[in-house]
């Protein structure tokens, strides 16, 4: 049964009756409302599982999925990992400025201004995890704690950096990688006058639903100029896998797995580099042309190498 073991809809389970002779899996329907619990369950249950029976093949490890649960666990490693990344050609790499927010003070060592973009702490595992807000000035930060916020009403603030609307989705599949251009949210003004100026105060979106808010959205006929010294977005005008590459592997090392995707943002504010953000474990994957028979390939070859290694072991220890 493959089933990715942060959702809320489906879990594996053992009978712990069951004997050493006589192990089987069952798919169960999950109703309880506390979705994050049963997720960090499911976890728990797969880590001991593979503990009870050895030959289980575990793509990822269940701890390494548990770290991509939280975003502010994500942001954390996010941080550390990037220092000093560039990309194939260059083009610094790092993550976008954050603080953990609980509605009255800001918890972190950043400066943040306006715009920011709110998100709850939990990364997956629950529908309120794709709710997410942009908060224009001080009076949307109420909003993000009451829309968004979870965990003792606390929330991840993160600036907000303009893109020019396009995200780059980054699917790896092992040591295969797959980089598609997606729409994403506008440029939006950055000074402390106009943004004070605008409509509202607080835009709230999902970010598994499309379109996303455009500039009119905001009050703003056309996208303002927000930059001063915008980078040449010629260069690096669709990032390939190649230009990802060395990226990719930070990644994989730093978060321990190998079914796992990221956005990248190409700033549009003179900073000139690439910000990675909302890592998330075995991801959709659907512009992956024929991804089954990937996946399915890839499993396999899993599946042969645990087998391989097993033998391996096993002989070395009839030999001793």
């Amino acid at each position: 049964i493959l089933h990715k073991m942060t959702e809320d809809i489906l879990c594996l389970s053992t009978a712990e009756a069951l004997s050493e002779r006589r192990s089987t899996t069952t798919v169960v329907a999950e109703t309880d409302d506390d979705a994050l619990s049963q997720a960090r369950e499911r976890i728990h249950r797969l880590n001991q599982y593979q503990v009870n029976y050895p030959q289980c093949s575990l793509v990822d490890h269940p701890s390494h999925v548990q770290v991509v649960m939280s975003r502010w666990e994500i942001s954390l490693l996010l941080e550390a990992s990037l220092v000093g990344v560039t990309s194939a050609s260059g083009w610094p790499v790092s993550t976008p400025k954050f603080c953990k927010y609980d509605g009255k003070e800001e918890n972190g060592s950043c400066e943040l201004t306006y715009p920011l973009i709110a998100k709850p702490l939990t990364a997956a595992g629950t529908k309120k995890s794709h709710c997410m807000g942009i908060v224009l000035n001080g009076g949307g930060l109420e909003a993000a704690v009451d829309e968004v916020g979870d965990d003792a009403s606390s929330c991840l603030l993160q600036e907000y950096v303009n893109h020019n609307a396009n995200l780059f989705k980054v699917y790896v599949l092992g040591e295969h990688m797959h980089v598609f251009r997606r729409p994403s949210l506008p440029n939006l003004p950055t000074g402390t006058s106009a943004l004070n100026n605008m409509n509202e105060s607080y835009k709230e979106f999902d970010s598994q639903q499309r379109p996303y808010p455009t500039a009119r959205d905001f009050g703003l006929d056309l996208a303002p100029k927000c930059t001063t010294a915008p980078p040449n977005h010629e260069v690096v005008k669709d990032l390939t896998r190649e230009e990802i590459a060395p990226v990719v592997n930070v990644l994989r090392q730093a978060f321990g797995l190998e079914l796992f995707g990221f956005d990248i943002l190409l700033s549009d504010d003179g900073r000139n580099e690439l910000l990675v953000v909302d890592v998330n474990y075995f991801p959709s994957y659907k512009e992956v042309s024929n991804f089954p028979s990937l996946l399915a390939k890839y499993l396999t070859q899993r599946a042969i190498q645990a087998r391989k290694t097993g033998i391996a072991t096993e002989g070395r220890t009839v030999h001793r």
